[in-house]
């Protein structure tokens, strides 16, 4: 107000401002408590994370084997009788195996369309598709 008189404040105090701007009538879409929590989770965070511990273990026991296979030579493993050589062979193509099929798995959850996720993202679009605007009468909304 410009007729105001301004007031005597002590030294080394200052006063500043703000200038909010109103917002045009917007809809908004209630969200519960479990619905927050499920956007917050994402798509995939469980099947991801496992996805990626299979890939890691595949990864390892590959370069395992190669390793196993470069070094040893089998045909003095075979004549010495070495078995734990050959165990140590049949252990990491067992968890090569097992760790591409988990990747395998976990990439097929990670497709699903019917998650918790998509349901809800699902609803919420829908929400918006067929609510009008509160400030909708027949014209677009202007950008600010």
């Amino acid at each position: 107000m410009p007729d105001q008189q301004e007031a005597a404040l002590p030294q080394g105090y200052q006063v500043g401002t703000t200038v909010v701007m109103p917002l045009p009538a917007e809809r908004a879409y209630p969200l519960k408590e479990p619905d927050f929590l499920t956007l917050c989770d994402g798509t995939h965070g469980n099947e991801r994370a496992g996805r990626d511990f299979h890939a890691g273990l595949f990864v390892s026991a590959v370069v395992g084997l190669i390793g196993l296979l470069s070094c040893v030579d089998w045909v003095n493993v075979f004549a010495q009788r070495r078995w734990m050589m050959l165990g140590c062979f049949l252990l990491l193509v067992a968890i090569s195996a097992v760790s591409a099929w988990g990747c395998i798995h976990y990439w097929q959850q990670m497709r699903k369309e019917n998650t918790p996720y998509t349901r809800l993202k699902a609803a919420i679009l829908d929400f918006f598709q067929t609510q009008p605007a509160p400030n909708d009468a027949g014209e677009a909304n202007p950008q600010i």
